[in-house]
């Protein structure tokens, strides 16, 4: 497997599992498992953007 394809693999993991911490998702969601990485990567600066807007407030 080549770099770059675990470079990937590994993000996804990673923000798969970041969604289901966070409670956006339970655990077993099949849509989770099937969404893009782009997909995962725009849900995850989502959550991060509300964490922050609700800090600053």
């Amino acid at each position: 497997m080549s770099y770059l394809r675990k470079a990937v693999n590994l993000q996804r993991k990673y923000l798969i599992a970041r969604l289901i911490q966070e409670g956006i998702y339970p655990v077993h969601n099949k849509k989770l498992y099937r969404k893009s990485t782009n997909e995962l990567i725009d849900e995850y600066q989502q959550l991060r953007n509300n964490k922050k807007q609700q800090i600053s407030k």
